[in-house]
């Protein structure tokens, strides 16, 4: 709450693309080191983007004027598709081969790079409150992280 700070003057239906996009990132990395080891990768990579595209296709449709994209637009869509797919591929991978808490560090990155994104890219920059948001949950996440790898006591009873 403190990141997005919603209120009624704000608000539009995109306005849940954000919340529902973290919700499906928690299932997909809670089901993703669940999946048999039998199972290539990229298959499951290749089936999550088609999940994403089929997604974004019934949202589109159902918020926006359906418009046939120019070539650029297409072109950047594919290499954009592809950059998913790879990214979802390695992160898989990357939970199947060590611990979580050796890959979260990684995935706290991506609020450093958002953060970096928007005031290079589109000059926005984040109030105290939000700082103050995203201080907690990187700090919530290290804590957890270190509480995982904590010695843990042995009790011996007698």
């Amino acid at each position: 709450l403190l990141v997005a700070q919603p209120g009624a003057s704000g608000f539009s239906p995109y306005t849940l693309f954000g919340l529902w996009s973290a919700a499906a990132v928690a299932v997909r990395d809670l089901i993703g080191r669940k999946i048999k080891l039998d199972i290539p990768g990229i298959v499951v990579a290749v089936a999550a983007g088609a999940i994403e595209i089929v997604g974004a296709g019934l949202a589109g449709l159902l918020l926006e004027q359906w418009t046939w994209p120019s070539a650029l637009t297409l072109a950047f869509a594919v290499g954009s598709s592809i950059f998913l797919i790879a990214a979802h591929w390695l992160l898989l991978t990357a939970y199947r081969a060590a611990s979580v808490s050796a890959v979260v560090p990684f995935l706290y990155m991506s609020t450093v790079w958002a953060l970096l994104s928007g005031m290079l890219i589109f000059g926005t920059f984040p109030n105290a409150l939000a700082l103050m948001g995203i201080a907690v949950i990187m700090v919530s996440g290290v804590a957890v992280v270190g509480l995982e790898r904590w010695p843990k006591k042995v009790v011996v009873s007698p």
